[in-house]
């Protein structure tokens, strides 16, 4: 009993599958018309998109590097309330380097405001590179 039901199962599966690829059901053949140059060369004509927006592509990269900084400084502010718990702080190096992402992510966030995004560039590469510094510190990512 168990085994016809697995088998219809399959049967219904592999029937909407070769359903959904365009395959013909029932296992008949293709036919097998050679294709004409014009439907060939349309298929291998590359699509023409528009170039990309540097701008949004600044933006979405500020983006990435401002959210891998949010959750970094949130894993830091709970080491820093476990170790506030037992008498302790954060070293002095990681406070710094904190700030300094920081200062890095509003120098580029003013640098793309003004449309300069060469210096929203650099800021942002040094915002990763310090970042890169201090998850590795915390023992993030």
């Amino acid at each position: 009993m168990k085994c016809w039901r697995f088998l219809a199962v399959s049967a219904l599966v592999l029937g909407s599958l070769s359903a959904q690829s365009g395959a013909p059901q029932g296992g008949a053949p293709q036919s097998s018309a050679p294709q004409t140059q014009s439907s060939a060369s349309q298929s291998n004509a590359p699509q023409s998109t528009p170039p990309p927006d540097p701008r949004k592509e600044m933006r979405y990269s500020l983006g990435l590097v401002e959210t891998r900084t949010a959750a970094n400084f949130q894993a830091a502010d709970s080491i820093e309330a476990n170790l506030a718990a037992e008498g302790s702080t954060l070293h002095p190096q990681l406070v710094t380097l904190r700030l300094r992402i920081q200062a890095a992510l509003d120098e580029a966030r003013k640098a793309l405001a003004k449309d300069d995004l060469r210096s929203a560039g650099k800021a942002i590469q040094r915002a990763e590179a310090m970042l890169d510094r201090f998850a590795a510190k915390i023992g993030g990512s």
